[in-house]
């Protein structure tokens, strides 16, 4: 029911609540707008990992940018309300 969501900095069922929200939009189950509040680089090391399975070809490039990250609330919920959804394979 929700129009979008945002993962705030937090504990492991926060992340595991994020990468179901994201999985399943990469899987076309849902078409929802998902968002990191970057607060103080919180998720920069998650960040890392990311850009390492996009590097190791387990995450298309394109994937990658469908979560939006921003420290500012504000500017993520903008990113959040411009989302448009990307179709390209979810296998690289």
């Amino acid at each position: 029911m929700a129009d979008a969501f945002i993962a705030l900095l937090n504990g492991i069922g926060t992340l595991e609540d994020f990468m179901k929200v994201w999985t399943m939009n990469q899987l076309s189950e849902i078409d929802k707008p998902v968002g990191l509040l970057n607060t103080r680089g919180f998720f920069d090391a998650f960040l890392g990992l990311v850009d390492h399975m996009v590097a190791e070809k387990f995450l298309p490039p394109a994937h990658q940018h469908t979560a939006f990250v921003d420290a500012d609330a504000e500017v993520l919920i903008g990113k959040l309300h411009a989302y448009q959804r990307i179709d390209v394979p979810k296998w690289t």
